[in-house]
């Protein structure tokens, strides 16, 4: 959930807070504007040059410095800048400390730092202000799963899907660790079904359910999975590593280890990720 529309405040801004003048109201709303770009309309790094212009004004009132913040974080986090992401997200939680929000987005540059400790409090204390912030449960459910901690990420993927129960990441994220967990491998095939019905012909959920086809031993499924996966996503190593495992199993040795090689090629742990998930050849 978005706390602040910061293009629709920027002509109040102007007038009431002394940001500009009204000769200047345009330029400000522009600033905002690309500040906070919710279409992703401008590269990230124009977005960081407008936040910071606004930051540096010195005349914001808190409530939108803290914005400015959360929103020139964001920008970071786009162009993988997780330190710079971290930093302005803490001085924007340090602003507004009742933001779910800006602990999600520092939450999420914490995880792909690796550092689940952190993104875990994070993702507490985001649940713990929005407790209906499906996003929230679905992120910690992901650094659950990073660390093999598969029973809260069912529980807190499943509290995700109860809120949004049409979102098709969601529901892609709970087929997927059902999967992983090697438990209730019909529902989370009915999952990923649901998730298709609603995108149909997306890779990602292709991908999940051809996992879910290699743990029933459903090998001809699975590779129709990973083979129209990889056709949407032709470079894909996980696509074609789960293709040639799915072959292997069927009897179509040559062709399966073709793939095998042919994944590695493109990504070298890409064997260690599947043995991760306790699929072999």
């Amino acid at each position: 959930m978005r706390l602040l529309s910061l293009v629709s405040v920027a002509v109040v801004l102007a007038g009431v807070l002394g940001l500009a003048t009204p000769a200047h109201a345009d330029s400000t709303k522009t600033l905002w504007a690309t500040c906070g770009d919710e279409e992703n309309e401008y590269p990230p790094e124009r977005e960081i040059a407008a936040c910071t212009k606004l930051i540096e004004s010195g005349k914001l009132t808190p409530g939108f410095l803290g914005g400015a913040y959360y929103d020139r974080g964001v920008a970071y986090f786009k162009l993988g800048d997780y330190p710079h992401t971290i930093a302005d997200e803490s001085e924007a939680i340090r602003i507004n400390p009742l933001a779910g929000d800006f602990f999600t987005t520092r939450g999420n540059a914490y995880f792909r730092q690796r550092d689940y400790a952190h993104a875990t409090a994070d993702y507490d204390e985001a649940i713990r202000l929005e407790p209906q912030d499906a996003g929230a449960y679905f992120n910690r459910s992901k650094v659950y799963a990073a660390q093999r901690d598969y029973a809260h990420a069912i529980a807190d993927n499943d509290q995700a899907v109860r809120i949004e129960p049409k979102n098709p990441v969601f529901l892609n994220g709970l087929c997927r660790q059902l999967a992983l967990a090697n438990q209730d491998l019909v529902r989370a095939r009915d999952t990923c079904d649901a998730a298709l019905r609603i995108a149909p012909n997306t890779a990602d959920i292709l991908n999940s359910r051809g996992l879910v086809g290699l743990k029933q031993s459903r090998f001809q499924d699975a590779w129709n999975d990973y083979d129209a996966a990889l056709r949407i996503a032709p470079t894909s190593a996980s696509h074609r590593y789960g293709r040639g495992l799915a072959a292997i199993h069927l009897g179509r040795t040559a062709d399966g280890n073709a793939d095998l090689v042919q994944a590695q090629a493109t990504n070298q742990k890409i064997a260690d990720i599947y043995a991760g998930y306790g699929i072999t050849p």
